[in-house]
């Protein structure tokens, strides 16, 4: 088939199916008319997600590759979503796809705008070019797609305004244009889309303010959100978190009838008229609510209660006050996310008895008091997170049961005792319990999945186990401030050097360490940032440095080092004085302080050179930031609705396509 050809014999396409002298209608990706003559034409094409992935890189294609692909002139359906083909859409190949109902080119890395023969697509009834590099302004053209059920420009880079034409898009059940940098209010011409679903339109530069009245004389508002929209019958989705908005929420919102998922989140400038929490009766059923950064204060809304559907709720960085509710216990939602507020008292022990609960955020507030034994019994848990509280006493042995159980996050508490040890076979990757008041050995047993371990700022004494060389995994391990006994070079305790090679932070300062420091760092190949201050290392600084190709951040200050700086790599990058100061020696371009003779190339150091798979210390503590990573997994997590939606989405217009060719024959 000639629109194929140009890639059937390139081994980085998934075209091993493919069969030039074959029928062309037999392949899985092709569907032809029904047609007994001997030419069917071709009506759809499923050339999604045909370039393979290499480990490091990925393969793009030239968009030039188009130009055979739309001379089907009877291609009613094109999916080329998913291979990474770059450079502008030659425009002029649309010409002849004037029966297409379906485009899909999402996920590519198109740049430039939409080409103005897209437009002119007239039969066009879904249109998905989200995650690509499309720029410019959205063409008041669109409006001429008068078939479109959706359209999704999500994750590109548009700006400009909303052209108020989209409201001639009658049509239109599905709006997604979150991920740009669209300014300005909310087009008034969207009361015009009876059939609009779900309206998209969060992490954008949105702004004005929302309007509180309501009536027919606002249905021309050009800034903000027109109160109009609760006129859209058929509305099930408001997505506008992220943006620039500004002024109270309207209550009206919560009058569409319809409604399923409100995303507010993330408008710092909103406001929350709290007498509003005693009239509002929503008339609509929640599955999803999203109210962070909304200035909520006073308790917890009651009017929550009524959303018996709801598996997910997001009210954290706001001023609530008071306890957890029993009757927010009692709902089985599946995420609850309450995080920076300023809740108080004990969690009620129904809480931890729900069927559905996988992701509790409660990170700092003010809860206190010791977690119940029943905290076991929450099967589906997967992210717990209680840092920044008050809670005390020792963590239930039950904790251990929780399979499920990814990241936990106990840090700067006050629980006390021996932590338990958790099933090497459990999924439990992210584990802080930093800034508590643990004491006693360290537990011999954590997950083998286990990425950051965190024990720092307890009162941990004894021996480090010898099981911590197994955890193959482990990227981040803290156990500063502790009364840790460690002699690595004796017990052949220590990470194993194919360990260290996935590291990219490392902070052991402000510890005891001595001696030399390791030749072995140079293995970091992934260390982006290495801290030995504060520590009475001596000897020269290890040249095999230079290799470490990503090191942007070193600092060894504050300790007994001498010799010349290594130079080359990025180690001629590294000139801030105050990451040398305080040293015994040093001297160097990086300081500016030339060295009086040019020092002879270091021995190998012999613990090192007999044991180069081992980097050994006596009182080794080692400690840095891992928030960051914690904070990528939780909102990743919290996404994962919006997945889940987008998923359900796809199985769904993927029905509606088939449905498309039936109505056509």
């Amino acid at each position: 088939m000639k629109a194929t050809n140009f890639s059937a014999d390139d081994p980085l396409f998934g075209l091993y199916s493919w069969n030039s002298s074959s029928d062309c209608c037999q392949w899985e990706r092709v569907i032809c008319t029904t047609s007994e003559s001997e030419s069917r034409p071709v009506i759809a094409l499923y050339l999604d997600s045909l370039v393979l992935m290499s480990f490091f890189e990925v393969t793009t294609i030239s968009s030039r590759v188009l130009t055979s692909l739309f001379g089907v002139t009877s291609l009613m359906i094109l999916d080329l979503s998913s291979n990474y083909i770059q450079g502008e859409i030659p425009g002029h190949v649309f010409a002849n796809l004037t029966k297409s109902v379906d485009l899909d080119m999402k996920q590519n890395k198109f740049t430039g705008s939409i080409p103005p023969q897209v437009f002119r697509l007239r039969s066009l009834r879904f249109l998905d070019m989200s995650s690509n590099e499309l720029t410019g302004d959205l063409s008041k053209q669109v409006s001429s797609l008068q078939n479109l059920r959706e359209l999704s420009l999500e994750e590109n880079r548009f700006g400009g305004s909303i052209p108020e034409e989209i409201g001639n898009l009658s049509k239109l059940q599905r709006l997604s244009l979150h991920g740009n940098s669209f300014v300005g209010g909310i087009p008034s011409s969207l009361v015009s889309l009876k059939e609009l679903q779900v309206l998209d339109l969060r992490e954008n530069s949105l702004s004005l303010e929302i309007p509180v009245a309501i009536g027919d004389h606002l249905t021309n508002l050009t800034g903000g959100i027109p109160s109009s929209l609760q006129k859209l019958g058929k509305l099930e989705t408001i997505q506008l978190e992220n943006n620039l908005l500004s002024g109270e929420i309207p209550s009206w919102l919560f009058d569409i009838k319809t409604l399923k998922r409100l995303f507010l989140g993330g408008n710092n400038n909103l406001t929350w008229n709290n007498n509003n929490n005693a009239k509002i009766v929503p008339k609509f059923m929640l599955s999803q609510l999203s109210m962070k950064s909304c200035g909520l204060s006073g308790k917890i809304p009651g009017w929550i209660s009524t959303h018996q559907s709801l598996v997910f709720l997001d009210l954290s960085e706001n001023q609530l006050q008071g306890p957890f509710p029993e009757w927010l216990a009692e709902m089985d939602i599946g995420s609850i996310f309450l995080s920076d507020n300023n809740l108080s008292g004990s969690l009620p022990p129904r809480l931890f008895q729900t069927l559905s609960l996988s992701v509790l955020s409660l990170s700092r507030n003010n809860f206190s008091g010791e977690l119940l034994e029943n905290v076991g019994d929450a099967i589906k848990l997967m992210i717990l997170m209680l840092a920044g509280n008050n809670f005390s006493g020792e963590i239930p042995k039950s904790i251990t049961k929780i399979y499920r159980l990814l990241l936990l996050d106990f840090a700067r508490n006050r629980f006390s005792g021996k932590p338990p040890n958790f099933d090497p076979q459990a999924l439990l990757a992210f584990i802080d319990l930093s800034y508590n008041e643990f004491s006693g050995e360290i537990p011999v047993s954590f997950s083998l999945d286990a990425r950051i371990l965190a024990l720092g700022s307890n009162n941990f004494s004894g021996n480090l186990p010898r099981n911590l060389t197994n955890l193959s995994k482990l990227e981040q391990l803290d156990i500063h401030d502790n009364g840790i006994t460690v002699n690595w070079k004796k017990s052949k305790q220590g990470l194993k050097s194919f360990n260290l090679e996935i590291y990219s932070l490392l902070d052991l300062s402000k510890n005891n360490l001595s001696g030399n420091i390791p030749v072995s760092f140079g293995y970091l190949q992934s260390l982006e940032s290495l801290d030995l201050s504060h520590n009475q290392l001596s000897g020269l600084i290890p040249p095999t440095l230079v290799k470490v190709q990503q090191l942007t951040t070193l600092d060894v200050s504050n300790n007994k080092l001498e010799g010349k700086i290594p130079v080359g790599g990025q180690m001629d990058t590294m000139n801030d004085p105050n990451y040398y100061a305080n040293n015994t020696g040093l001297c160097g371009i990086q300081i500016q302080l030339p060295c009086p003779v040019e020092p002879p190339p270091p021995k190998p150091q012999k613990d090192e050179k007999e044991e180069a798979y081992w980097v050994s210390w006596q009182g080794v503590a080692i400690g840095y930031p891992i928030s960051f990573l914690f904070t990528v997994v939780i909102l990743w997590f919290s996404g994962y609705f919006q997945a889940a939606l987008a998923l359900s989405q796809r199985r769904r217009r993927i029905s509606i396509r088939q449905n498309s060719l039936r109505s056509v024959f």
